[in-house]
């Protein structure tokens, strides 16, 4: 069977994201061909000093100082294709921190536990509307850290002055 795919692949809006806020999608979200290309090189680079995905994430987020962190909040490097004005974060989770037995199981589902981890990374997060979702375990690039993908766009405000 020959499946072609479509010449153009569109960004995901802010209103089809907002779906999966705590629900991840059985399947991978679009990225775009720079990204693509980009994260194949990446692992190209790892593969030459035979590391895995797992371990790079390990040790450049959770080693040293930081080695005792709960989580980290970073920019996602290989981010999926989204409309402008989305910003594409991951949260990191400590692999030492989720093989206790206090670690939430399922992260989409551990509302609270989230949001006082953004809280903590993200001092301004009033000022964004957020969407999370851990990928299912099938959709999992990077199998071997917990993470939760997170969306961020920012509140639109109005000006009171005028009233």
């Amino acid at each position: 069977m020959n499946l072609k795919l479509p010449d153009k692949i569109e960004p995901l809006l802010w209103e089809v994201l907002k779906t999966y806020h705590q629900k991840p999608p059985n399947c991978a979200f679009p990225r775009s061909g720079t990204v693509i290309k980009a994260y194949r090189k990446h692992k190209e680079g790892l593969d030459l000093v035979k590391k895995d995905v797992s371990e790079f994430v390990k040790d450049q987020y959770f080693s040293g100082e930081e080695a005792s962190r709960v989580s980290c909040l970073s920019n996602n490097k290989f981010p999926y294709l989204l409309e402008p004005g989305i910003q594409h974060k991951v949260l990191w989770f400590n692999p030492r921190i989720t093989m206790s037995k206090q670690f939430p199981k399922n992260l989409n589902t551990a509302h609270g536990f989230i949001d006082v981890c953004l809280s903590k990374k993200l001092p301004d997060k009033d000022k964004y509307d957020i969407i999370y979702f851990e990928n299912q375990s099938q959709c999992r690039s990077i199998p071997g850290i917990r993470h939760i993908q997170v969306f961020l766009k920012e509140k639109e405000s109005f000006d009171n002055s005028e009233i």
